[in-house]
């Protein structure tokens, strides 16, 4: 039995070891190899499990309200995992794959949901955020500058860059709805500089989706603040301007992505054969980053700008869908797809109901999670954002804020937006 002194210390240390994980998933540095000759991100997955567990350890019983579903989904989600890694053709690699996608999406959630029941904690996650993505920006192009490579000082690849400017995006998002000034411009700034790394994104480095999400999420809640006054004019400048711009990125990303390029070819080619891969394996898949080469053999090419022996060069280089739905079809199955991917629109569902009536001292402002999420949930498909810790860790953060108990609701100074009314 856990003295309230002991558990006060390990709430402490679950909240350093949360902040920690956080930075370590921006900068993926330290990075240690635990698993020789293994892809898999196994050190941060590590890192996300032992987060959870101290923050499991330092929460006491009662002290948040745990709904039942939750917690049968998350258990029926990790035996489903363990169970497609243990049945694949390579059960050693598919299972530290399968550990680290539940460690960092479990952990992500459920040190939310244990950590951040404190409005005042979920404040300093924003600044928290918000720092991360300054940091982020500031590396994106101190790497462009000195080695043309903007993901140099941050990752592997531009796509998780992106991912994090969008997920990220949540901290200034929650402090424009503050009633401070200063918060409120310093996140419009911020909010600015996010924006221009998406377009030197595509400029630069040739990820066409980054600038056009936030105009589709700029639509998004405009549909919510258009009833508000005092903004309309904002929103309807805002919304001309985007229009405009968006024509111009349709096409800068027409241009740069012919019909056989291997961007646009392998990931329409894969709605087919990922199919292939569900219908032989349907219920655990293949397990996570599992050989693909087999499956090619009974499976001729749909996509007419793609011949058989290019795909089979593809597929042994990239290993997944590139698209998270049929990535997880094809790799954990049926069962485990329809329920996380239920899970996930359930929580876009909830956070819309929020949005339209906040309760008061919600904290944050509703759309402030709704907008990165549903922006991650459109990269998601051009994107394996769970298989990568430094991504899935965010995202399920921000749906375990979604639940905030009233018994722990603070004031807050925060305008409450009322579009209650829509």
């Amino acid at each position: 039995m856990i003295s309230v002194t002991n558990r006060t210390y390990i709430h402490y240390l679950a909240c350093v070891l949360f902040v920690l994980t956080c930075a370590q998933l921006t900068f993926l540095s330290p990075y240690i190899v635990v698993v020789e000759n293994e892809r898999a991100n196994v050190f941060s997955g590590l890192l996300c499990a032992l987060t959870v567990l101290v923050a499991v350890l330092s929460t006491p019983k009662n002290s948040i309200r745990l709904r039942r579903p939750e917690i049968i989904v998350t258990l029926i989600l990790i035996i489903l995992a363990a169970a497609s890694a243990a049945t694949s053709s390579t059960p050693a690699s598919s299972g530290w794959r399968a550990f680290t996608i539940m460690s960092s999406a479990i952990g992500g959630y459920w040190s939310s949901r244990l950590l951040l029941q404190s409005v005042k904690l979920r404040m300093a996650f924003a600044y928290l955020c918000l720092a991360l993505m300054i940091c982020t920006i500031f590396l994106f192009f101190l790497g462009l500058f000195l080695h043309r490579e903007g993901y140099r000082f941050l990752d592997v690849g531009y796509h998780a860059i992106s991912s994090r400017i969008v997920v990220m995006s949540f901290a200034p998002l929650a402090m424009i709805a503050s009633c401070r000034a200063f918060q409120r411009n310093l996140a419009i700034g911020v909010l600015v500089l996010g924006y221009i790394t998406l377009v030197a994104l595509l400029l630069w480095c040739g990820v066409s989706t980054g600038p056009v999400i936030p105009i589709l999420l700029l639509f998004l809640g405009s549909v919510f603040l258009w009833r508000i006054p005092r903004i309309r004019r904002f929103i309807l400048a805002a919304i001309i301007l985007s229009v405009m711009v968006a024509a111009t990125f349709s096409v800068a990303i027409v241009n740069d992505l012919p019909k056989d390029s291997q961007s646009v070819a392998y990931r329409i080619e894969n709605v087919f054969f990922s199919t292939h891969i569900a219908i032989k394996h349907p219920f655990l898949g293949i397990g996570p980053f599992a050989p693909r080469e087999e499956f090619l053999q009974d499976y001729n090419v749909k996509y007419p700008h793609l011949d058989n022996d290019r795909f089979r060069n593809m597929t042994l280089v990239v290993r997944t869908s590139e698209n998270l739905p049929l990535t997880i079809m094809a790799e954990f199955g049926l069962p485990f797809t329809f329920i996380y991917l239920a899970t996930v629109m359930y929580f876009v569902f909830f956070l819309i109901k929020l949005a339209g009536n906040t309760p008061v001292g919600f904290y944050p402002h509703p759309l402030a999670l709704l907008l990165p999420v549903v922006g991650l949930v459109i990269q998601f498909q051009i994107f394996d954002g769970i298989y990568h810790p430094q991504i899935s860790w965010f995202f399920h953060v921000l749906l375990g804020l979604c639940f905030l108990d009233k018994t722990n609701v603070e004031s807050t100074p925060t305008c409450q937006i009322n579009v209650s009314s829509i």
